[in-house]
């Protein structure tokens, strides 16, 4: 007789909590490490949903006067911005933490909820593997940003493309399409799913298909910010990488997550998923046996993953647990009817030294996360924009705009002057779309590459004020050199100057 459905949930509530626990632990751990948020977008985004508290949803954004934001503004992580409101409540740096750990913690326990819908062996034993999974995964899954929840709607949209609930898919596509600037990984997703079910000889199944597509196309159209949502989606999806592929001509110097990884990187910073994928093939060839049209899918799936990771850093918090889930799926075809339990029951030796072997493997591989996680964290501290920012929002009129020289310094300036606007926001190629005469123009003054920076400045652009970083040397030498430049503040990363205008 089996085990009642609310009998067998109860049995098994110990040991989700357990799996959100090691998530909030490894977040955790990473997040209250340093006193700042973990990377630059958390402050944009948690002072966003704090404005979207307090004044409803937002339908301009005057915060980037020279960006497609202010013309044609839309949320493209609408949904994320409402999850975090309830962290606005109080010092947004420490719920930005509390909301990464809620985070992080559900991506655990999803895992864990994937794997048992799969009924792989030792489920739990993969999900603590993720605490293995190498710095790029953990220092982006601590991270306060959409791409976490992104990770958490492939983990639920997985389940339910297993189990075949097509209407659920649909639901969920309509959510992902709100909360995230590229839900259609979900539809990589259900292509590989179907590719395997080829491969395996069974049937392409058409509705895992329709039901998802039909659903992004229902969250596109019920967007609060439609159509500007469309376009955005197509600048974020298309020519940011594009640009920072060099497919498009203009280097537009973006952030380092759309670059590609390193060789050394796979080796030493990915060699779970690594190695988790190559002991893989191997038991199949070595055990003589084919992967079930399930193990296919998830395979190709991790291809298709690590093929996006090899262009773009951005992915590999999608590579390295979907590269877990095809082992383990494998890891089960290939000891498929082996009682692995008895045989190390019989053998003292396996048995005594099994937990020696797991001991080390995961204090190496552990330690190497996080310690290199940690310092990932640790680089990316700068406290002289702060400092510079909190200065501004003391002592500049409300809506100064302010001329900064690097588009990555949006974020804190965003959230510690709210008050004021800034040049562009998030990515330079918001700025290039928007006018690419003016983005160039806005590059070469940044660089100290025009000879009357002042006049230009004023002219084109209508500021006052300017925030320089001290890396841009040649700018600020002009600027000290020009009598209509007066320096009126300083510490020792930024200086900024009041400039007269005629």
């Amino acid at each position: 007789m089996s085990e009642p459905t609310s009998q067998r949930g109860m049995t098994e509530l110990p040991i989700y909590t357990a799996a959100f626990l090691l998530g909030v632990f490894a977040t955790g751990l990473i997040g209250f490490s340093d006193p700042d948020m973990v990377g630059y977008d958390g402050y944009y985004h948690m002072r966003y949903a704090e404005i979207t508290r307090t004044h409803g949803i937002i339908r301009e954004f005057p915060w980037a006067q020279f960006s497609i934001f202010n013309v044609h503004f839309s949320d493209k992580e609408f949904l994320f911005h409402l999850l975090l409101i309830p962290f606005t409540f109080g010092d947004l740096i420490l719920g930005s933490k509390l909301a990464s750990c809620l985070l992080g913690g559900c991506v655990f326990s999803l895992f864990y909820a994937l794997l048992r819908a799969l009924v792989v062996r030792w489920p739990f034993s993969w999900t603590a593997l993720l605490l293995c999974a190498g710095p790029y995964f953990i220092f982006r899954l601590s991270m306060t940003r959409p791409h976490v929840l992104s990770l958490i709607f492939l983990l639920i949209l997985s389940r339910l493309l297993h189990r075949r609930s097509y209407r659920w898919l649909g639901v969920m596509s309509v959510i992902y399409a709100l909360g995230y600037s590229a839900p259609q990984l979900i539809l990589i997703l259900v292509v590989c799913f179907n590719i395997g079910l080829v491969i395996a000889g069974e049937k392409w199944d058409w509705r895992a298909v329709l039901f998802p597509a039909a659903g992004l196309l229902a969250g596109f159209l019920i967007h609060p910010n439609f159509p500007n949502n469309f376009r955005l989606w197509l600048v974020q999806n298309f020519s940011a990488p594009f640009h920072a592929w060099g497919l498009k001509g203009v280097e537009l110097s973006q952030g380092s997550e759309l670059d590609s990884l390193t060789g050394t990187a796979f080796l030493f910073d990915l060699t779970l998923a690594s190695v988790a994928i190559t002991l893989s093939l191997l038991g199949f060839l070595y055990r003589g046996k084919k992967p079930s049209a399930r193990t296919w899918s998830w395979l190709i799936f991790a291809g298709a993953l690590l093929g996006l990771t090899m262009l773009s850093q951005r992915f590999v918090e999608y590579f390295i647990p979907f590269a877990l889930v095809f082992a383990a799926a494998a890891f089960t075809d290939v000891f498929e009817g082996v009682d692995l339990e008895g045989w190390f029951a019989q053998r003292r030796w396996a048995h005594s030294a099994m937990p020696v072997v797991g001991f080390f493997f995961f204090s190496f591989l552990g330690a190497n996360t996080f310690l290199k996680t940690q310092s990932s964290v640790m680089s990316h501290t700068n406290r002289s924009v702060s400092a510079a920012a909190d200065w501004m929002r003391e002592n500049l009129p409300e809506r100064t705009l302010v001329f900064h020289t690097q588009w990555s310094d949006f974020p804190e300036l965003f959230f510690r002057a709210p008050e004021l606007h800034y040049m562009v926001a998030l990515d330079p190629v918001f700025m290039f779309e928007y006018d690419p005469r003016l983005w160039r123009l806005w590059d070469s003054i940044s660089d100290g590459h025009q000879v009357a920076p002042v006049e230009l400045i004023c002219k084109e652009f209508g500021a006052h004020i300017v925030l320089v970083r001290r890396s841009n040397e040649n700018f600020e030498r002009q600027l000290r050199a020009d009598a209509n430049a007066r320096r009126i503040f300083l510490n020792e990363g930024v200086s900024i100057y009041q400039l007269e205008c005629d």
